[in-house]
């Protein structure tokens, strides 16, 4: 019976098996309906964010991301023209606590107070971390995840019951450790790869994400340990500093005498509330 319904599982798991923008094989589960969702989601988040006065009151630091957002995002558009009719947007979070930025399908990218007041990073640096976070979206790596969970609820049903806690977190850490931490330290260091290159595309200089890892890791409270790195759902960030070091070195920045029109780009602060329509930044 576990047979059979490990059978079942498999054509909704591989029913779509792409090639990501560097090539990778990735399993993915409905990329429309992974946008459409993103797209819902981030709405009732910003809205929240909103009510709880969340959102970073800064109009310096929304025009700098408005501009270097919609810089990104003409060159992801040129490159992947289905990203078009996104919703492209970006959220400022007022969480010092919260040294992060993160990302939804369907081009929406969220900024955290705690990552811009800790790490400090220049336009540069600031453009690789947008950059990185464009790449997600573009590469479809959450609707990747939804695909690899229901990988692992095919490989659960085809195992069965256990029979003991012991043989349960063996059976979840061999899942992880052979799976999932694997395929999402692809994913990030796919990230790091699509990010810079579009950093530097859209102008910015190439060594300014090996600096920003620099300066993350000068700030982490708990350091990768090297004998544990197969389970990091992150590459390490020697790792990561010595690739994007490797790549920016491969990808030598260029002068752009006609930059390209910025993408519009939703940033949402303080200033500028959900309810509005409009996705202006102020000048000053």
């Amino acid at each position: 019976m576990r047979f059979l319904l490990f059978l079942l599982a498999l054509p909704i798991v591989f029913s779509a098996c792409v090639n990501s923008p560097t090539g990778r094989s990735q399993v993915m589960v409905a990329p429309e309906y992974a946008t459409e969702r993103a797209n819902r989601r981030f709405r009732e988040a910003v809205e929240e964010f909103s009510h709880d006065g969340k959102l970073l009151n800064d109009p310096e630091m929304a025009r700098r991301v408005g501009q270097i957002s919609g810089s990104l995002v003409a060159e992801a558009v040129r490159r992947w023209p289905h990203t078009d009719g996104w919703q492209w947007s970006v959220v400022l979070v007022d969480e010092p606590e919260e040294v992060n930025a993160g990302s939804m399908a369907g081009g929406h990218v969220a900024i955290y107070s705690g990552l811009l007041a800790e790490i400090d990073p220049d336009d540069d640096e600031l453009a690789f971390v947008i950059g990185h976070e464009i790449a997600h979206s573009v590469a479809n790596h959450q609707g990747e995840r939804t695909g690899l969970s229901l990988a692992h609820l095919a490989i659960a049903l085809a195992l069965g019951p256990v029979g003991s806690l012991a043989g349960a977190i063996a059976g979840d850490l061999l899942i992880h450790s052979t799976i999932n931490a694997p395929n999402q330290r692809r994913a990030e260091s796919e990230a790091d790869e699509l990010g810079l290159e579009l950093a530097i595309a859209a102008g910015y200089e190439p060594d300014a994400a090996a600096r920003f890892m620099h300066k993350v890791e000068a700030r982490a409270d708990n350091p990768d340990v090297e004998v544990f790195a197969f389970l990091l759902s992150h590459p390490s960030y020697d790792d990561r500093t010595h690739n994007l070091t490797e790549l920016a070195k491969a990808e030598p920045g260029q002068a752009i005498t006609t930059p390209m029109e910025p993408h519009p780009v939703r940033v949402y602060w303080a200033g500028a509330p959900p309810e509005e329509t409009s996705g202006e930044v102020p000048s000053n």
